[in-house]
């Protein structure tokens, strides 16, 4: 069964157990190991170092991930509310949210494009062509 046409979106606030599982990232467990063992090792000032790379590690990859979801939010309000296709060989216009597989879309000239949508074929069309 398919869902929605509609891009994933996250609700709430999620954001200190975002920041948490930055943590829990292979790479920032082994750094983590190597800032200890360099502190055990009698080198504070490497393991300072370690600490402070996993701390602007964890920042940037969650600015990252934010303004990912902000780019996701902001293409959801751009996608078309209707589409045009073909189903069952009969054209019609339902809502792009309803689109399946198997639904031939019909685009034309300055219409925006709903998600999954795969191109069959296209063109210039004849009257606008050059010569």
């Amino acid at each position: 069964m398919y869902g929605p046409n509609t891009p994933t979106q996250r609700g709430g606030r999620r954001w200190p157990r975002e920041l948490a599982q930055q943590f829990t990232h292979p790479l920032a467990l082994l750094l983590a190991l190597a800032a200890v063992l360099a502190a055990v090792s009698g080198a504070p000032a490497l393991a300072v170092a370690i600490v402070a790379v996993i701390l602007l590690n964890a920042a940037l990859a969650f600015a990252q991930e934010q303004q990912a979801e902000k780019a996701v939010e902001a293409l959801a309000a751009f996608l078309p509310e209707r589409a045009t296709v073909i189903r069952d060989g009969v054209r019609r216009e339902v809502p792009a949210t309803s689109l399946v597989p198997g639904d031939v879309l019909v685009v034309e000239e300055g219409e925006r494009i709903s998600t999954d949508a795969r191109l069959l074929s296209g063109g210039v069309p004849r009257a606008t062509r050059s010569r």
